[in-house]
């Protein structure tokens, strides 16, 4: 699953721990993998304390060169906004 909401905000230093709390909230008790390009505002040390209180997120952070990865996340996003009109 695809959080879209993470990435029509800009990001933001403050916002990312926001979003965290979100997702915690919404998907208690589960595990999760999220994947994350690889901005400082994802490793902040708020953001860090937060993944650390947190053992059932699990981060993944795309390579510095994976700019096809981009490519990638904006064809989920095409996909992802066709199937929810």
């Amino acid at each position: 699953m695809q959080l879209r909401r993470c990435g029509e905000v800009a990001a933001s230093a403050a916002r990312v721990p926001v979003v965290l709390r979100q997702i915690d909230r919404a998907y208690q008790g589960q595990e999760l993998h999220l994947d994350m390009d690889n901005y400082a505002t994802h490793k902040t040390a708020e953001v860090r304390q937060r993944l650390e209180s947190h053992p059932r997120l699990h981060v993944h952070f795309t390579p510095a060169s994976g700019s096809w990865l981009t490519l990638v996340e904006v064809w989920f996003g095409i996909i992802d906004r066709q199937a929810n009109k």
